[in-house]
């Protein structure tokens, strides 16, 4: 019959891009949006693993072995969720931990939250 058969090699056409207008934003995939996104902070949706979340911890001198947070994620203390065997928690449920409370004046609260109610 013949030799093996080589597989079709699928080539994208050349595109003939013209240059993007001044102030419009890069094409995906460009290098311009690849930078961009390795500059912007981490949110504080982001899901870390136990790993990570004891070094948040630990940098405010909060130590905690990545077993025991896994334990708070499994008791339900902290939003996790599992994938591919492994645990994964939220970055600002990690970071909430070690905040210092928020401090709220009572003038700044609704004005009628501390008047007496009427008889």
């Amino acid at each position: 019959m013949g030799g093996p058969r080589r597989a079709k090699v699928l080539r994208r056409p050349e595109a003939t891009a013209e240059p993007a207008p001044a102030g419009a934003p890069p094409a995906a995939g460009s290098v311009a949006t690849e930078g961009r996104a390795a500059a912007m902070p981490p949110a504080a949706t982001d899901w870390i693993t136990l790993e990570e979340a004891a070094e948040i911890l630990s940098a405010s001198n909060v130590r905690f072995r990545p077993a025991t947070i896994g334990s708070w994620a499994r008791a339900g203390k902290v939003q996790s969720i599992k994938l591919g065997g492994r645990r994964f928690v939220r970055r600002g449920e990690i970071k909430a931990l070690v905040a210092p409370p928020r401090r709220v004046r009572a003038s700044d609260l609704q004005p009628g939250l501390f008047e007496e109610l009427p008889d």
